[in-house]
């Protein structure tokens, strides 16, 4: 019945699916960078956390050592210098993860940052397409309007009753005779 008025309709759903379906994937990424985000402060917690236990044992290993040379024992100093070896060995370990974590965060962070300010420009720009009529309108005006000078609010112009049949009838699919 009326099938020009379907195809307009699925012509806005079309469009709004667009734009919605890319609301979406702005969201679904900001959801994923800000668990990224959490995931990576996590873990550098975590890796701070070991980091200050092999430094721990590297002070236990060092006196440990120190009173195995105090005693003179030759094997007891041998076993405390393994252990020293191990712990300081764990305490460059610990360090380096700690330090990838670190890049990792930063370089997630300045996405997260960079999406951001892509976001705003983006929402400036369809905000300007939106705003685009109105722009245009107040830009056509001449400088000697009575409206613009009176301070009124001009009337707008009705189409023809012949013109509104014809929009009627192209977007309803019939044809005139």
């Amino acid at each position: 019945m009326f099938k020009g008025r379907r195809g307009s309709r699925a012509a806005d759903v079309a469009a709004l699916s667009v734009v919605s379906a890319g609301q979406i994937v702005w969201d679904a990424e900001g959801t994923v960078r800000q668990a990224w985000v959490h995931e990576l402060l996590r873990r550098q917690a975590h890796l701070e956390f070991a980091r200050s236990a092999a430094s721990n044992d590297r002070a236990v290993a060092l006196d440990r050592l120190n009173a195995a040379q105090r005693d003179g024992d030759p094997r007891e100093i041998n076993t405390a210098h393994i252990a020293l070896e191990q712990a300081l060995d764990d305490v460059r370990q610990s360090s380096l993860a700690c330090e990838q974590v670190r890049r990792r965060l930063r370089a997630a962070l300045d996405s997260q940052a960079r999406a951001a300010k892509e976001r705003a420009v983006a929402s400036l720009v369809r905000q300007l397409k939106r705003n685009r009529s109105v722009i245009a309108a107040s830009c056509a005006r001449e400088p000697g309007d009575e409206a613009v000078e009176t301070g009124s609010v001009p009337k707008l112009r009705r189409p023809s009753r012949w013109r509104f049949r014809v929009v009627v009838h192209r977007t309803a699919g019939l044809r005139q005779s």
